[in-house]
């Protein structure tokens, strides 16, 4: 199956067929983007943002389920507690 071919089921995405039957037959001479510059750098610190985000999400998930089967007494001193304050409390205990 060529690469037009296989196309023929993908309705809307005529610009990747093309791109892709250009492929197939040799005739794309496009060059690879270079990996320097501000958008780069942008890319890299987003990545690093989502990847800082993810793990305070999985840290906090993990407090919260330890206080689930902490004893009640814990469990009523952190209730009230910001994010932030329940940390600086799980880093001191």
């Amino acid at each position: 199956m060529s690469a037009h071919q296989g196309c023929h089921y993908a309705r809307g995405r005529t610009g990747a067929c093309a791109a892709a039957t250009a492929v197939a037959s040799g005739r794309a001479t496009g060059s690879l983007k270079s990996r320097t510059g501000t958008v780069e750098a942008v890319r890299v610190l987003r990545v690093a943002r989502r990847s800082a985000v993810k793990a305070r999400t999985q840290a906090m998930n993990q407090i919260r389920g330890v206080l689930v089967s902490a004893p009640a007494v814990l469990r009523e001193q952190v209730a009230d507690l910001s994010r932030a304050a329940l940390i600086r409390a799980a880093a001191r205990r």
